[in-house]
């Protein structure tokens, strides 16, 4: 899902040999594969009915030092509102608390 050339293999291989509706499933997308999973999602509206989406970790701070800015479908936020430090090794969380994380996604 990193790259659009895999988005588009992707829609070209499964979506548009698909009988009927599909439904999309992400699981463990860390960082910005959920803004890839939202993308195909998005791009193909008649062929994705449904998305379900439990991703993993934020996207990494490297984003927001570059003041990059995140667009889904109409929507565009910046990367600030939602990068944090820290990452996952093996099954440990090296980063914030989740209290520290927690207020970014209560406005």
């Amino acid at each position: 899902l990193k790259s659009k050339s895999t988005l588009r293999s992707m829609r070209r291989i499964i979506l548009d040999k698909a009988e009927g509706p599909c439904i999309l499933l992400g699981v463990h997308l860390c960082g910005t594969l959920s803004l890839r999973a939202l993308d195909l999602f998005n791009d193909n509206p008649n062929t994705c009915k449904l998305l379900i989406l439990k991703p993993c970790c934020l996207p990494p701070m490297i984003h927001a030092t570059r003041d990059d800015v995140f667009h889904v479908g109409t929507h565009s936020f910046n990367a600030s509102d939602v990068a944090s430090t820290g990452r996952f090794r093996g099954n440990k969380w090296l980063g914030p608390p989740r209290n520290h994380v927690a207020p970014k996604f209560q406005r």
